[in-house]
């Protein structure tokens, strides 16, 4: 790939930048943290530039010389219908290609060096947005976050005892009949897995959703088999994300008496913590009133 060449070797040009785009290919397929793929996918990058920018330099007399020879193909195509012999023609063209040689030349030197002062300028342009986006500005929205509602910033965390025992934001299984159960979550490999949140994406005729369903609709009547009410649709379906902390005021009526008769308490007394931790709409006007299902189940232990 050295200055001289005859004819650019365009099928190196190809396989690098293959191979380049290959590794951006393998790159996401290995279990690096975010900060490590941001840094390998920068690295790729810029390999990709300087490549193509070395490749580019090492070719430049050869890909000239090929230029040129475009351009004498296209005068004596140009000359064969003339009216005048070809010699003459090839003599008018030859005498005209001499006079602008120099300038032609140097034209073309200029298009490879405007060609460099751009990919320099994209890839620098590439590593100070890549700082501004992927260090300053994260740094920045952090360090405010820490300073103006640090509780929210770290994760909305719940603590038992001076150790974290949740999120109120992040739901959590329950399968004791002495507790609240939270509605459904399709996550994977099990229930409420923050780090893969997801539905079903069962459709409504899917005959998987509703052998689901069935199947929830069982474990409830078995729970507590003395309970007719109907029961409410987000006890039996899953969330858009898997994650839901919070149910319905009817999923959460509708459990009081099991968990009123596991736990040897009134019905009133549990109807009443269930309005206690009732939480209105957001704003007054959004969402609907709903229930933290952690939240309630630590005051039910709270009352022992």
């Amino acid at each position: 790939m050295r200055k001289g060449h005859s004819r650019p070797r365009w099928w190196i040009l190809y396989v690098v930048c293959g191979l380049i785009l290959g590794l951006f290919w393998r790159e996401a397929t290995v279990p690096l943290n975010q900060t490590e793929h941001t840094l390998v996918e920068i690295g790729l990058v810029l390999l990709l530039y300087g490549w193509v920018a070395v490749w580019l330099k090492a070719n430049e007399g050869a890909l000239l010389l090929e230029e040129e020879e475009q351009r004498k193909c296209t005068y004596q195509i140009i000359s064969s219908s003339l009216p005048f012999s070809a010699d003459q023609a090839s003599e008018e063209v030859v005498s005209e290609n001499e006079r602008d040689r120099g300038r032609k030349a140097s034209g073309g030197k200029m298009m490879f060096t405007q060609l460099l002062t751009q990919l320099r300028s994209a890839a620098m342009l590439l590593v100070l947005l890549s700082i501004l986006t992927g260090l300053v500005y994260p740094v920045l929205v952090t360090g405010i976050a820490q300073v103006v509602f640090p509780r929210q910033a770290n994760g909305s965390l719940m603590e038992q005892d001076g150790q974290p025992i949740g999120s109120e934001l992040i739901g959590q299984a329950f399968a004791d009949p002495r507790y609240f159960w939270s509605r459904p979550s399709a996550t994977s490999p099990f229930p409420y897995n923050a780090a893969a949140s997801s539905g079903s994406n069962l459709g409504p005729t899917n005959p998987a959703l509703e052998d689901a369903v069935r199947a929830r609709i069982e474990a409830l009547r078995v729970a507590d088999p003395g309970n007719t009410s109907p029961i409410p649709v987000d006890l039996v379906t899953a969330s858009g994300s898997g994650l839901d902390p919070h149910i319905s005021v009817a999923a959460a009526l509708y459990q009081v008496p099991r968990v009123a008769r596991e736990r040897g308490l009134s019905e009133e007394l549990v109807r009443a913590l269930v309005a206690q931790y009732t939480e209105g709409r957001q704003l007054g006007f959004l969402g609907e009133p709903r229930v933290n299902v952690l939240k309630l189940n630590l005051a039910l232990d709270m009352l022992k």
